[in-house]
């Protein structure tokens, strides 16, 4: 997951061309996972190994999180804290930009592949655990819930079928992209998943902006899907 508002479409772009430069980022990493666009400028950067942030748009990094195997795969804002997420990792990260580890409760495995927070409700967190589906919190991220996921096709990383991405937008409406199975989406926690129609099966990265529309990463390039249709920017 990424930032928010306006800034979604260049987090994109860096995404894309952070994933494929990453040795260029003055930055040792083993592997450039996520990115998150603070309101205030800074720019917080997931690895394999933690979390980077910079100050002056991704010329200088310096590390917030570096330890072995603290792979951080996925950011989410509430508005104030963001929560950095991952295989192994689940952090709470201050407005000033100080790192708290949190144990998780009620999750069955600690695999997070897409973390995302309603932006009207933000004591409503969503969880996507690797081999295990989806998951619902009420209180910020202290008590979970499975949620059935009906028709949607579980990912499974043997068949290079993942899910990497989770989106909520100003209605409840929550969608879960990945690789092979495109975008899902329901209307509320209640409903059940159905598919939606992209242009590619390959879906990196989820976003929605200030005027609820949904952004789509791929291997091919960054989609807008309005009224209905989906158009490729990049």
């Amino acid at each position: 997951m990424i930032g928010n508002g306006a800034r979604y479409l260049p987090i994109l772009i860096l995404l894309l061309g952070l994933a494929l430069g990453q040795g260029r980022i003055g930055l040792e990493v083993e592997g450039v996972h996520a990115l998150f666009w603070h309101p205030d400028g800074r720019l917080f950067l997931g690895h394999h190994q933690g979390i980077a942030v910079s100050s002056d748009r991704g010329r200088r990094w310096s590390d917030l999180l570096r330890q072995p195997e603290a792979e951080v795969l996925t950011f989410a804002y509430d508005g104030n804290r963001i929560i950095a997420a991952g295989h192994g990792t689940y952090a709470i990260i201050s407005p000033r930009g100080n790192v708290r580890l949190k144990a998780l409760e009620g999750l069955p495995s600690e695999k997070i592949d897409a973390y995302a927070i309603d932006p009207l409700r933000p004591w409503q967190h969503y969880a996507w655990l690797r081999g295990q589906g989806l998951f619902f919190s009420q209180d910020a991220g202290y008590r979970w819930t499975r949620l059935e996921t009906g028709d949607l096709p579980l990912p499974d990383p043997r068949e290079k079928r993942m899910a990497h991405a989770l989106a909520v937008d100003r209605k409840g409406q929550i969608f879960v992209g990945g690789m092979g199975f495109g975008i899902w989406w329901r209307r509320d926690a209640g409903s059940g998943f159905v598919p939606l129609s992209t242009p590619v099966a390959e879906v990196t990265a989820l976003a929605i902006d200030a005027l609820d529309r949904l952004w789509m990463g791929s291997k091919s390039g960054i989609w807008l899907r309005t009224d209905g249709r989906w158009r490729r920017l990049a």
